[in-house]
């Protein structure tokens, strides 16, 4: 179980099987979201090509270390992934890294990366909406299965604000916000689930 400090301005947006978020909520009357912000996904079979499924996947018992899980990412043809580094979440071991697309491409919307631990497909959204979306992503090992930590840590527009709200994509739109998503991510608590 993940328990956040949630701030002012920010929702929980319906999860599915598998993920849920917290998300920047504000902004312009008709706003349907930001889609900026932190997921959680836990994890199962990852998919060897996130805009290609018909590469098929590589089975949950392949990439079941942080170690195993970052190699597979930075194998995906068409994204850049930096060196993972070693960090900890609530004192857990994990490795962080970033990725993006290296360029935007059509046919590839918002991916797959892979299907929850609970068979939930998980998309590849904000980092292959292009190079403009470096995701921060921690792969915590918490003794019961991966978690998966997505950070939308950049400053500018997300593709959520520009495809559905029609927002222009400038630079410094969530450069205020940022300080609010490292606060949240230092407030990250991980604990068995209840019963």
């Amino acid at each position: 179980m993940v328990t956040v400090d949630v701030p002012a301005g920010w929702m929980e947006p319906d999860p599915s099987a598998g993920w849920d978020a917290v998300l920047i909520a504000d902004g312009p009357p008709g706003y349907a979201g930001s889609g900026w912000g932190v997921v959680f996904t836990t994890v199962g079979d990852v998919f060897r090509d996130p805009c290609d499924v018909s590469k098929g996947t590589i089975p949950a018992a392949q990439v079941d270390t942080p170690q195993k899980l970052a190699a597979a990412i930075a194998a995906w043809p068409g994204f850049t992934a930096t060196a993972a580094r070693p960090s900890t979440v609530d004192g857990h071991s994990a490795l962080e890294l970033k990725v993006a697309k290296k360029a935007k491409s059509a046919g590839c919307g918002y991916g797959n990366a892979w299907v929850s631990a609970s068979g939930a497909s998980v998309d590849a959204y904000l980092f292959a909406a292009g190079s403009a979306y470096p995701t921060t992503i921690q792969i915590v090992d918490t003794g019961r299965g991966l978690l998966v930590i997505r950070a939308s840590d950049f400053p500018n527009t997300s593709p959520f604000e520009s495809d559905f709200n029609g927002l222009a994509n400038t630079p410094d739109r969530h450069a205020g916000d940022q300080a609010q998503l490292h606060a949240v991510l230092d407030s990250i608590r991980l604990s068995p689930p209840t019963p």
